[in-house]
């Protein structure tokens, strides 16, 4: 398992190597310089907002579930995250999550009308945030090459028993058993710890 030092959390609910010092964004032109070079990533110069997914189910008493992709691209390639990505122009937090999920494992969440006034739902009767942290990623010169500030936000499955298709950049999607995390290797820091609150904040129907 990837430790603190090593990874910040990340997009799609994925995390990368944490930034230890500020700044980092090269100039307009020497990115064009480093496309000219054989560069092919554009380096950022602003955050970019992602969500990850904390899908949760219980089929058993007492054993809740939540589901781990692969990521098959990067930041976070070959590590197993909560499912996510970016958020869109226009989106709710609640659009984003339902979108990527759908998108990354075919699953639909369930996602009742918010009542006006209301934020959260103790039963997760919509997706909720439950957490969030910042996510850098530098590469060999101490450049930016990813910056994400993470909103993960925890939610159950329209169909508890429906299994996960990955698809669109994850190369697996599976359940696992929330108690058994923290002995996962390959998983991305702080997932374990997320999933484990949620838990603990949330009312997960036993199906």
């Amino acid at each position: 398992m990837r430790t603190a030092a090593d990874q910040a959390a990340a997009p799609a609910a994925t995390a990368a190597p944490a930034a230890t010092a500020a700044g980092g964004v090269p100039s307009p032109a020497a990115q064009e310089a480093d496309k000219g070079a054989g560069k092919v990533h554009d380096y950022p110069d602003e955050p970019r907002v992602g969500v990850g997914v904390v899908i949760l189910r219980q089929l058993l008493p007492d054993q809740p579930e939540v589901l781990l992709i692969r990521r098959a691209k990067e930041p976070a390639k070959g590590l197993w995250c909560f499912p996510g990505g970016s958020m869109e122009l226009g989106e709710t937090l609640v659009d984003c999550a339902v979108r990527e999920t759908l998108e990354e494992t075919g699953l639909q969440l369930k996602n009742a009308a918010i009542p006006e006034g209301e934020l959260f739902s103790d039963t997760l009767d919509f997706p909720c945030p439950i957490a969030a942290a910042d996510s850098l990623t530098r590469d060999a010169e101490g450049r930016l090459l990813y910056h994400y500030a993470i909103v993960n936000m925890a939610a159950v499955p329209q169909d508890p028993f429906k299994e996960p298709v990955p698809a669109d950049d994850v190369d697996a999607a599976q359940w696992y058993p929330v108690a058994q995390l923290r002995g996962l290797p390959d998983l991305v820091v702080q997932c374990d710890r997320v999933a484990e609150r949620a838990v603990k904040h949330f009312t997960i129907s036993h199906e």
